[in-house]
């Protein structure tokens, strides 16, 4: 409720924003946009909260989100671009810096929860602001969203109990897999600067190619996804 609370405080400046353009003629905007984008920040602080799992992935991903939006903004925007995020990434780089493994300091549910939501402000006011193209925005968090997605799928498919405490995230896996937090970290730093933060920049190129470049950009993370998984399954098979 608090988390709803929140975003809905957030609602005059969500029926602010500008159009979500799906292709030629066709648009979400007004009431229904700030309606889709007040469930997708919901939705966003929890998924960003069940990946804050290992050390330093959650943080290394806020900082990464952040100055990741800032620089597509400056690109895109003729150089100008909210400097807010930008701070918010520099500042929990300080925090990182404690949280890398193994960690000293975490997060937990209250440190998720606040940079969560503040990563989705500071995301939505270069949009309503500076000209972030939403299809870039929406690209940058891919490893985060497709984890949570395919794996929220995955239990409800299995029918297990989705809202009860799990480590079946890819992520988790992997750590696993790899007895290392670390190079789950590495490896997800790499996706973020080497696939998603170029094709975030290609959608701001190419507007109208946006929900392609989107599909583009998340179907190999889902990939990634399943050969984890079934991986793990194999191992355990084998065990």
């Amino acid at each position: 409720m608090l988390q709803i609370a929140a975003v809905m405080a957030m609602w005059p400046f969500l029926s602010e924003l500008p159009a979500l353009q799906f292709g030629v003629g066709l648009a979400l905007s007004g009431v229904w946009l700030a309606l889709l984008a007040s469930l997708i920040m919901v939705a966003w602080i929890n998924l960003f909260n069940f990946m804050d799992g290992i050390d330093a992935l959650a943080a290394s991903e806020a900082v990464f989100l952040c100055i990741g939006m800032t620089l597509v903004t400056a690109l895109s925007g003729g150089g100008s671009a909210d400097l807010s995020a930008l701070g918010l990434g520099v500042a929990t780089s300080g925090f990182l810096w404690f949280n890398l493994p193994r960690a000293k300091i975490f997060m937990g549910d209250a440190g998720s929860y606040f940079t969560a939501f503040a990563i989705a402000v500071c995301g939505l006011l270069q949009v309503q602001r500076f000209g972030l193209e939403w299809w870039a925005l929406l690209i940058l968090p891919g490893t985060f969203v497709v984890d949570s997605i395919t794996t929220l799928l995955g239990r409800l498919l299995a029918r297990a109990v989705w809202y009860h405490p799990h480590k079946t995230h890819a992520y988790q896996l992997l750590a696993v897999l790899w007895n290392s937090h670390g190079l789950v970290v590495v490896c997800n730093a790499s996706i973020n600067l080497l696939w998603l933060l170029p094709m975030a920049l290609l959608a701001t190129r190419l507007p109208s190619l946006g929900p392609t470049l989107l599909v583009v950009a998340w179907l190999p993370l889902v990939v990634v996804v399943v050969v984890v998984r079934h991986k793990h399954a194999n191992m355990h098979v084998q065990d």
